[in-house]
């Protein structure tokens, strides 16, 4: 037993072990790729006037991606820039393309149905050298 008991001095506990201190993981960002939008963008401009409505959507589809990935940070530049002026060019085109058709089959419908109705030349009253 100690003694030497002073009532003055404060009573010394011992710190509770601190709890571990854990970081964040640190998360490299992804590489923003372009490439994929761009080659889209590619083919829906090139199927616009053929294969319109596969033109339409490849088209909106890479001015989504290419959205998404200037939202990420992704620089205006280089295949990022072309991508999306060719994805918005392919657009209009398949959209020009898809009314041209639209039209082209509505005309030759009428054409078609006019023909076939019997709106034909009546040979009674032409001259003999035809027959």
């Amino acid at each position: 037993m100690n003694n030497n008991f002073d009532p003055n001095q404060q009573p010394q506990y011992e710190q509770a072990p601190q709890a571990p201190v854990y970081q964040q993981p640190l998360y490299e960002k992804p590489a923003l790729n372009p490439t994929p939008f761009f080659i889209m963008a590619i083919i829906g401009l090139a199927l616009s006037l053929e294969v319109s409505i596969v033109g339409i959507i490849l088209s909106a589809i890479a001015l989504s991606k290419a959205k998404a990935y200037f939202a990420q940070g992704g620089a205006y530049e280089g295949k990022a820039k072309a991508g999306k002026i060719l994805a918005t060019v392919g657009l209009w085109a398949s959209i020009a393309g898809t009314v041209f058709w639209i039209i082209f089959i509505i005309i030759y419908s009428v054409i078609m149905a006019l023909a076939l109705a019997g709106g034909g030349a009546d040979y009674s009253n032409m001259p003999d050298y035809f027959f």
